[in-house]
């Protein structure tokens, strides 16, 4: 047996030998009440944990604690439900770019995992967690087959009438009993979507395209309502399977929408309402990029956060300098990721955004190609109306001292400037120790992340004459890890 697997029940009674049932009995009667206690899960209870797990989902060994001096004996059961709900966690919005196509982060720690390691505890806290909806409420398939499908009921059942938070991810997997799975499946999904408020689709996979249809599909049987659900995020390229996604019809207004390109359509679907959104994920080839798409963007009145992934293309379209202003009034977090910084600052040039706090600028090239010089983005920053701009970030492009010191003149107001695996010119660095004019004098963080220099020009300037206003932290192969503040090397 494995660190990973329970014990089968031939493995739990070798464990209990040495242990009458007796005492087991005893033990049990002295957790009655509000009382909660550690004991060993694993000798008394493990056997009934099997229920907890699936196939990609793992316990934890729990430690033995003495129960006559645990603080966990003062801790009622009304407060340890709140431990339980507060332990699973919610499906996370947070997603990473991958060859410049969005992708989910997976849930850490699995909610399954956390379960099965209270429920292993004991009988008492298994009893607890059974009675608290809220802990059984986010429910993560990773694949349609039997036993996914009874770890879907068992939520289902044991969440009552929580709202429930799902995740599927289907990837390349085919299993002989899909069809009927997908059916059982969906059965259950129809009966409690007017639950569900959150929904994270990971789709890659043609094998697939029948569930996917059925899950997001409101023309086969009765129609699917949600009228709970504020966040969505589909990605995967359903395109590629040459048949259309059909989406539910009454869609209620969403808090945040993640849509790789496969999904586009649905953004730009009159019906489907944006005025409510607060954060807004979109990946875009250039062929697809279209100005409608600019007029949706701009009924997001009330957005905070703002996505653009903008995939490689030989040329961009011919209207695309022809787009009208963009006025995002509201919006706070601005994060481009594009092939070039030509390109990208024609597609934002004319948005406004007064309000802007943090501008990510991300250039996804080819291995081995050269970096892009910052230039036109210094024309895109110039005529930014973003007055509180105080945090930039940028990934993979080439600073000259020029460039370096107009970032600064341009905004006053910047306190922190991230750089990601950028070209730094050497003589950027005295323009951070104060020896040249840039008209900047507030204090900044500065954070390079494996960004290409000569170390040993850099040392010394740091070693110099630095700004104590600058604090420097640095990630790089060749300095390990160094922090610079005021002077001092931490």
């Amino acid at each position: 047996m494995t660190s990973h697997e329970l014990p089968t029940q031939l493995q739990n009674e070798e464990l209990l030998e040495g242990y009458s049932r007796s005492a087991v009995d005893d033990a049990n009667c002295r957790l009655g009440g509000p009382s909660i206690t550690l004991l060993e899960g694993r000798k008394l209870h493990s056997s009934q944990s099997t229920h907890y797990l699936t196939l990609t989902t793992k316990s934890r060994r729990v430690p033995v604690i003495d129960h006559t001096s645990s603080m966990a004996s003062k801790i009622s059961a009304e407060t340890m439900q709140q431990i339980f709900v507060f332990a699973v966690l919610k499906i996370n919005d947070a997603v990473f770019e991958k060859d410049g196509i969005l992708r989910l982060i997976p849930q850490e720690p699995h909610p399954q995992e956390v379960r099965a390691t209270i429920a292993q505890v004991c009988r008492l806290w298994k009893d607890i967690l059974e009675s608290t909806p809220e802990a059984w409420s986010t429910i993560i398939i990773d694949e349609i087959s039997p036993q996914s499908v009874e770890y879907f009921d068992r939520c289902l059942k044991l969440s009552d009438k929580a709202s429930l938070d799902l995740s599927i991810w289907l990837f390349n997997t085919t299993l002989p009993n899909e069809a009927s799975c997908a059916v059982q499946f969906m059965t259950a999904f129809r009966q409690h979507s007017h639950r569900i408020s959150r929904i994270h689709g990971n789709f890659h996979d043609y094998h697939y395209l029948t569930a996917v249809n059925i899950i997001l599909s409101a023309s086969v049987g009765e129609e699917i309502k949600l009228p709970r659900l504020k966040h969505l995020a589909l990605i995967g390229s359903p395109q590629i399977w040459g048949n259309p996604i059909v989406y539910p019809s009454n869609i209620l207004p969403l808090e945040s929408l993640t849509l790789s390109p496969g999904y586009i359509d649905l953004f730009r679907r009159e019906s489907f309402s944006v005025d409510s959104l607060t954060c807004l994920r979109l990946s875009y080839p250039w062929n697809h990029l279209m100005p409608v798409d600019y007029a949706r963007i701009s009924s997001c009145i009330y957005l905070r956060e703002l996505h653009l992934t903008i995939l490689p293309c030989f040329q961009p379209p011919e209207w695309c300098g022809k787009i009208t202003s963009v006025n995002l009034p509201c919006l706070e977090y601005f994060r481009i990721t594009m092939s070039s910084i030509l390109e990208g600052t024609e597609v934002v040039r004319n948005f406004q955004t007064p309000k802007l706090s943090h501008l990510s600028l991300h250039l996804k090239i080819g291995r081995g190609s050269r970096r892009q010089r910052i230039t036109p983005l210094i024309d895109f920053l110039s005529s930014l109306k973003a007055t509180k701009l105080s945090r930039i970030t940028l990934d993979r492009v080439r600073l000259s001292v020029d460039n370096f010191i107009q970032v600064f003149r341009i905004h006053s107001f910047l306190k922190r400037l991230e750089l990601l695996k950028c070209d730094i010119d050497p003589g950027c660095f005295p323009v951070l120790i104060g020896e040249k004019g840039a008209e900047y004098s507030g204090s900044m963080d500065l954070y390079m992340h494996y960004c290409h220099f000569r170390t040993d020009e850099f040392l010394e300037s740091l070693n110099t004459s630095l700004r104590s206003e600058v604090n420097i932290m640095i990630r790089d192969t060749r300095l390990d890890q160094i922090n610079w503040r005021n002077h001092k090397h931490v």
